[in-house]
């Protein structure tokens, strides 16, 4: 009797435990849309991103990586030493005209060039279209079999920034010019290499070279007369640049093995030299900032999971009769207590970097606005030393600890992260005390049950002990009632088989014909306009209506649905969007059969930024 009750105890509190934990609480992502995000793949030559850190894809090839790239302001990132063939891409309209090279330390050897069209030349990289945004950096590109290395042309501007890259085609007789773009610059510790007599450089207009490494080869404007919009600050050449390129300030030397070096001129040396100590003075406190962040993300990852391993001993159905609720519980307490403190560390910390960085990012930004104006008013050129960027890493530093919001995107991100976690942890503890209060309550009723049996059993023992005494005057009704057990008996037995003859019976199965669910959307477009966005796809047999799902977050946090009602439409505009807000959309067919719909699988995901 006492198991029996604990059983039903058990089974009511179940019950009314499922109901309770789900007005209590909600998981974080219980309702978040459906996000097809990739994964990186190092083994695969070209990892492709977008500005969000979104991967677009994995490739061996270049062409295709660059191809995949190409609606987005792309990164192609290179995983590993590897060679192959050239890229060429002309981009149409809606395209995005920027693209990032990062060769993240590693080498690619192109072994044979590309070629566009009608173009006959082979280029190791060539970026045609109205314009034309590119990087390179942190890598090489070594060049064979080429007449040109790198080539972005736009019809209104193409330009390229290499940073901290070498483009190597000292080895190919072929590669008549090694880059050719309007604009040029050239940084870090950078070099271009050419056989003798071609051309390393070829430019249109405003470019610059400041670079520690070796340019070796011709620089050559396109116009042949246009040499002032080029400005050299630092570098080695092997053939002497002209003086007009030569940036205010500086002068060209000619060294003992017959190249020519820039240097700054005796008066601009103090100057550079204060310009260098702020560069050394920010770039310190952001590796100290950065240094911070990472082990800022590292306590929100603790705080993460000790709050879901809260959630999940809670709504693992603890009161089920194989579950140790008291163990479960302690396990939940445990992992909320050691929340709460890595809470309080965290706005800790949060607190002293917050002051520490508003005040540090303060000073940095005054020296730079310092600095700036007494570059204004100096009659040198101050050259691609980025005073304007590091300004912006001081401000930045201002914000990212801080609690004071700015604007919105600016806004702390660890503060909205804590604030989330910090709610789910109070849901959490909510959850755990209208546990512990059910539990309490069902052992209350638990000890109430037995108790109650206790006294039916003393009950029963006094009635035995009077049924004793009156045993010899039952005796006469033995018989009789065992007569009339042994029919009951045979009766019951005659019933028992009946039924399970009749349980045995199989039971015939309606036959109901399965619907087929509609096939996915295919060939998902998007185009922006001023606060909307028109969709269009490919039609779907036997849809009867489509659903457009669009949102900010590219996860789908908050979404919005508009319904598409006829399964013939294939164009759907969105209309009252933010201007200048990217928005992500994904589109599924609906098949409605007697009254009920079924859903086809949603398309692959597009991003779009409004105008």
């Amino acid at each position: 009797m006492k198991e029996d009750s604990m059983k039903s105890g058990k089974k009511w509190l179940a019950g009314i435990l499922s109901i309770v934990m789900t007005m209590a609480f909600m998981p974080m992502y219980a309702f978040a849309g459906e996000a097809s995000s990739g994964s990186a793949d190092t083994d695969a030559v070209w990892t492709v991103e977008d500005s969000e850190g979104f991967i677009l894809g994995n490739y061996n090839e270049l062409q295709d990586a660059m191809e995949s790239g190409r609606e987005y302001d792309s990164t192609i990132i290179l995983n590993r030493d590897a060679s192959g063939k050239g890229a060429a891409l002309a981009l149409s309209y809606g395209d995005s005209p920027y693209f990032n090279f990062d060769f993240n330390g590693n080498t690619y050897t192109v072994t044979d060039g590309a070629t566009y069209g009608s173009e006959s030349e082979r280029a190791a990289i060539c970026l045609q279209g109205d314009e034309g945004h590119v990087t390179f950096k942190n890598g090489t590109l070594k060049i064979q079999n080429c007449e040109v290395g790198i080539h972005i042309e736009g019809a209104c501007t193409g330009d390229a920034k290499i940073t901290n890259f070498n483009i190597d085609a000292s080895g190919s007789s072929d590669c008549a010019n090694a880059v050719i773009a309007e604009q040029i610059a050239i940084n870090g510790n950078s070099s271009v290499k050419v056989q003798p007599g071609n051309n390393a450089i070829q430019f249109w207009s405003d470019s610059t070279i400041d670079t520690a490494g070796t340019i070796q080869g011709k620089i050559v404007n396109k116009d042949e007369e246009n040499y002032y919009s080029l400005r050299i600050y630092n570098g080695l050449f092997t053939e002497k640049p002209k003086d007009e390129c030569i940036a205010n300030g500086y002068a060209i030397k000619t060294e003992n093995d017959g190249t020519f070096s820039v240097i700054p001129t005796e008066e601009w040396a103090p100057m550079i030299a204060k310009i260098k100590a702020l560069q050394k003075e920010v770039t310190e406190a952001e590796h100290a900032m950065e240094s911070d962040q990472k082990e800022m993300d590292d306590n929100m990852k603790q705080l993460e999971t000790s709050v879901g391993a809260a959630e999940k001993a809670l709504n693992d159905d603890i009161f089920e009769e194989d579950v140790d609720i008291n163990k479960a519980i302690s396990d939940a307490e445990k992992s909320i207590q050691e929340s709460k403190v890595q809470v309080k560390n965290i706005q800790a910390l949060l607190e002293q970097k917050g002051t520490e960085y508003s005040e540090k990012g303060k000073e940095l930004y005054s020296k730079c606005e310092e600095l700036i104006e007494e570059l204004n008013e100096s009659e040198y050129d101050s050259g691609n030393y980025n005073i304007y960027e590091l300004e912006s890493v001081a401000e930045n530093m201002q914000t990212v600890f801080s609690s004071d919001k700015y604007e919105e995107e600016e806004y702390n991100q660890y503060l909205i992260e804590l604030e989330k976690l910090n709610t789910n942890l109070n849901k959490a503890e909510v959850k755990l005390g209208k546990a512990k209060e059910l539990s309490n309550n069902v052992n209350k009723e638990l000890e109430d049950t037995l108790n109650a049996a206790n006294k039916e059993l003393d009950a029963a023992k006094d009635s035995l002990n009077k049924a004793n005494k009156e045993l010899e005057e039952l005796n006469k009704k033995v018989d009789t009632l065992q007569n009339s057990l042994k029919e009951t008996q045979d009766k019951l037995k005659k019933t028992e088989e009946q039924l399970k003859n009749q349980n045995n019976k199989p039971t015939p199965s309606p036959t109901v014909a399965p619907v087929k669910k509609p096939g996915q959307v295919k060939g998902l477009k998007l185009k922006a306009g001023k606060k909307k966005v028109t969709v269009t796809y490919k039609k779907v047999s036997g849809a009867t209506s489509y659903k457009v799902t669009y949102s900010t977050s590219k996860k789908f946090k908050k979404v919005k649905t508009v319904t598409v009602k006829s399964g013939k439409a294939v164009k759907k505009t969105i209309s009252k969007l933010k201007s200048k807000k990217t928005y992500y959309v994904k589109v599924c067919a609906v098949k409605k059969v007697k009254g009920k719909s079924y859903t086809g699988k949603w398309s692959a995901v597009k991003k779009v930024k409004v105008k």
